[in-house]
């Protein structure tokens, strides 16, 4: 064990160590006088340090852009909270499962079982592969006991509703594509220098015909007004919304599917009063995309001027 203790302030003027230091046996500590270092000197050293600090996260900050890419989530991170952006897109700093995480995640298992093994099958026939869906990832959850069960029986109590509600989407025609990996890239100018920026989503499910793509998303939540999507209300951020228009940007960069006509769907799987799981198709504009390509601008000069490292000096 290690005690450090000063006898001087800076200005000089002297410290009185705790009392338990003299009462400490000297036959068992060894002891070792430091020199006074002023303190121009330790605001020099810390600068220094700093300024390492400061370049180590910029560099590494623009490594993981320009190699691994930026998916919308890191997008709305960032938008949301820069340091949040660092922390989870960036240095990708473990987190524990929440119970509303691991309940989507859920939800998105048994929506996948349900187009492998049960597309244009009979509601009851889609409710038992839902419920076994939901079952099968909870079990392998790291979720506690009583959040695994509380989430199963949240999400078992709506099953008849939205295997009733979903039965019509699962029988679309076309072609099924279910958690889609998509890559494109962007170019984005920083001081007369172009950035090649990897895009990357992973799309819940993509039905393709003749002339059009369909995109769908699916949030485990109650519907949401066009407004609330768009971020247009008090309390609404927009993430929704951008998270389509990004997928749409993601589609029509594809040379396989530019040339046909995409929509953007949410599909919201909470049951709302009368038993329905709202399907909203959103129009996505060239100017969605024009300002969703602006906020990726915003996010690379964040990065390469070197405020992320200047803002997060101090981790």
């Amino acid at each position: 064990m290690t005690v450090l203790y000063g006898l001087e302030e800076s200005d000089g003027a002297p410290l009185s160590p705790l009392r338990f230091i003299s009462q400490i046996r000297t036959d068992r500590v060894s002891t070792v006088a430091l020199p006074r270092v002023e303190s121009d000197a330790i605001y020099t050293a810390s600068r220094m340090i700093d300024t390492e600090r400061q370049s180590s996260i910029i560099h590494l900050a623009q490594h993981v852009i320009t190699t691994s890419g930026l998916s919308v989530t890191a997008l709305n991170h960032y938008l949301a909270d820069p340091k949040t952006f660092l922390y989870e897109s960036i240095l990708k700093l473990p987190q524990a499962p929440s119970v509303s995480a691991e309940k989507g995640r859920a939800m998105h298992a048994a929506m996948r079982s349900v187009w492998q093994t049960a597309r244009g099958s009979t509601s009851e026939h889609i409710k038992s592969v839902i419920t076994e869906g939901i079952t099968s990832y909870l079990a392998s959850s790291l979720l506690g006991r009583e959040d695994k069960e509380r989430v199963r029986a949240e999400l078992l109590e709506d099953v008849s509703s939205v295997a009733r509600a979903l039965a019509p989407h699962f029988s679309e025609t076309g072609s099924v594509s279910v958690e889609r990996w998509i890559e494109t890239s962007l170019s984005v100018p920083y001081e007369g220098t172009p950035v090649d920026v990897p895009l990357h989503g992973q799309l819940d499910v993509i039905i393709e015909n003749d002339d059009e793509v369909k995109v769908f998303d699916y949030k485990t939540r109650g519907s949401m007004s066009l407004a609330e999507i768009r971020g247009e209300t008090q309390n609404s951020d927009g993430r929704y919304m951008r998270q389509l228009i990004f997928y749409v940007m993601l589609i029509s960069a594809n040379s396989h599917w530019k040339r046909k006509r995409i929509s953007a769907s949410l599909v919201f799987l909470s049951p709302d009063a009368s038993g329905r799981c709202p399907i909203i198709t959103i129009p996505v504009t060239q100017d969605d995309i024009c300002r969703v390509q602006g906020e990726i601008a915003t996010l690379i000069r964040y990065v390469w001027s070197g405020d992320i490292g200047r803002d997060h000096s101090s981790i």
